[in-house]
């Protein structure tokens, strides 16, 4: 993938599994330079909102997952599977 990324660098859906692979062996700052390079190259909120979660999850960093799934709920982009995660983190005094 990495060779394929330095042979065609604006190809998007290799970058999106770089940011995939780089989640798997926890490079965060890698996952996180992919989801700017696919936000800059117009991909949707939608699509990008989970990885950006599962990022700030994973760096234990609870007010950047708060703030993701908050807009993620606002705009109506989260899927289905995140319903639970939202409720927990956006719902006070419920744990």
């Amino acid at each position: 993938l990495e060779e394929a990324a330095r042979s065609a660098p604006e190809n998007t859906s290799v970058r999106f599994l770089l940011v995939k692979c780089a989640l798997k062996s926890s490079q965060l700052d890698k996952a996180r330079a992919g989801i700017e390079f696919l936000r800059k190259k117009g991909w949707q909120a939608e699509v990008l909102g989970p990885w950006e979660a599962e990022i700030a999850y994973l760096a234990r960093d609870w007010e950047t997952l708060a703030t993701t799934l908050q807009r993620l709920d606002t705009t109506g982009a989260a899927p289905g599977a995140l319903q639970g995660p939202l409720e927990f983190w956006l719902t006070p005094g419920k744990a």
